[in-house]
């Protein structure tokens, strides 16, 4: 049971880093895409929301605690 956990909660730590690189690649190719067709490119990175709590609800899910019969 303390190996599904600990695997459940390494999986969503990589998952989380693994969809915020995802945000960067996307900030980065808009930026590229912006500066070739000449316009200013204004935005700062931020990550979305969907890549904290997709990763957050797995390691929560580790921590449920299994149903007693």
């Amino acid at each position: 049971m303390k190996n599904q956990k600990f695997i459940a909660i390494v999986c969503g730590v990589l998952l989380c880093l693994l969809m915020i690189a995802s945000d960067y690649h996307r900030y980065k190719t808009e930026k590229s895409v912006a500066e070739f067709t000449g316009k200013v490119f204004e935005k700062k990175f931020t990550a979305s929301w969907g890549s904290f709590i997709v990763p957050l609800s797995i390691v929560l899910i580790a921590f449920i605690p299994k149903a007693k019969p």
